[in-house]
């Protein structure tokens, strides 16, 4: 048809300018990248007697996926804390428990189903951090310290300045009593539920948003308490679009792995959260205190020839940052730590994660059939053109 044969003139027509232009930007940071990307004898050539393994990790991964209807939205969400523990005779890591969390419920009041349901996967990975961080585990978060506190970016934390109803303490007493329930995502939903039903108004949608963030920063607040008593907590990905290091228009990982091939990394020296973060302080359970005692320390990584490059990310106390007097070094020793437990150049722990949080469209089509939903209009029956 017509419009499909436009976008095929255009691409020939454009292939080329595309081409240069990626290659323009990816040439501007040849020499920048060959100055700052430190080689390194491939890490996982390094003998593993030779290296600190944690006794005990855990991996946390979460997935989401909505579900729309003409009538209302439905969410599904999965997440999971895959733990593993070094048996130390056999000098191999075995499954231990797992922390995990699977919830599907509609969306009351209706709207904004993208940015709350992402709130709510959010505060599901911050429970599973939560739950290891308290229990010792060596922790990795799949994904951005930066990602997981400002995004979604549509809500931001400043909204709960106006949240005088309830106190950081309220929240908490709420949610709480549904921590460990594996079939909740979000404790505060059960209030939020309740309002709504007695209001019997579709308007509270600025108040379910407040209630959902006090949420999910008195999760943060929890964790950052954990932090400032000395635990570290890591998160890594292979697929972050951050652009800070080289401020190109393109991401600083897709440059480092177009222009190095072998291990190594890059790295600069921590910084406070508050200044990572700036822009989702908020002085709800003293979060924006507690960014101020806690640092992150951000850089990229190749643990092995030609694998992938991770973003590896370190939120530590400030008193071990201040004590930090060689940032790559230090950077160094602790890519050491997660090479001992990584499989192709990847954390093997968060791979397992990332297979079980993963949720796949047939089975939730399954799931909504089962429901006794497969009938249900969804509003685009009637414009379906293709």
């Amino acid at each position: 048809m017509a419009f499909h044969e436009d976008l095929f003139e255009a691409a020939i027509r454009k292939r080329d300018l595309i081409i240069s232009k990626l290659k323009k930007f990816i040439d501007m940071y040849d020499k920048d990248i060959i100055k700052q990307f430190n080689e390194v004898q491939d890490f996982s050539n390094t003998k593993r007697e030779d290296l600190y393994r944690p006794t005990k990790i855990a991996g946390i991964d979460g997935g989401s996926l909505p579900k729309s209807f003409l009538g209302f939205d439905l969410y599904f969400i999965k997440t999971y804390a895959i733990r593993l523990h070094l048996n130390e005779e056999k000098n191999e890591y075995v499954r231990g428990s797992t922390y995990k969390i699977a919830d599907i419920d509609m969306l009351i009041p209706p709207g904004s189903l993208q940015d709350r349901i992402t709130v709510y996967r959010q505060v599901t990975e911050l429970r599973a951090i939560l739950d290891s961080l308290k229990n010792n585990y060596f922790t990795l978060e799949d994904g951005s310290a930066e990602s997981l506190i400002s995004r979604p970016t549509h809500i931001r934390p400043r909204i709960l300045n106006g949240l005088s109803e309830y106190s950081c303490e309220d929240i908490g007493k709420i949610v709480n009593k549904s921590f460990n329930d594996e079939f909740t995502s979000m404790g505060i939903k059960s209030l939020i539920e309740e309002i709504y039903e007695k209001e019997k108004k579709s308007d509270l949608n600025e108040l379910a948003f407040k209630l959902e963030l006090g949420e999910k920063f008195y999760y943060i607040s929890e964790i950052l308490k954990e932090i400032t008593k000395g635990k570290e907590l890591f998160f890594v990905t292979k697929t972050g679009r951050s652009n800070d290091f080289f401020n190109s228009s393109l991401s600083d990982q897709y440059i480092i792995s177009m222009k190095t091939k072998v291990a190594g990394f890059i790295t600069r020296s921590p910084l406070p959260l508050s200044k990572v973060v700036e822009e989702s302080k908020t002085s709800f359970c003293g979060v924006s205190d507690l960014m101020d005692e806690v640092y992150l320390l951000t850089g990229y990584a190749r643990l092995e020839n030609f694998g992938p490059v991770l973003k590896v990310e370190l939120l530590l106390p400030k008193f071990k940052a201040e004590s930090i007097s060689d940032p790559n070094k230090f950077y160094y020793e602790k890519l050491l730590q997660i090479s001992s437990i990584s499989v192709s150049g990847y954390p093997y722990v968060l791979s397992l994660a990332h297979q079980e949080a993963h949720i796949y469209l047939k089975t939730v089509e399954v799931i909504v059939d089962a429901l006794g939903l497969g009938e249900e209009p969804t509003g685009r029956e009637e414009i379906e053109i293709l």
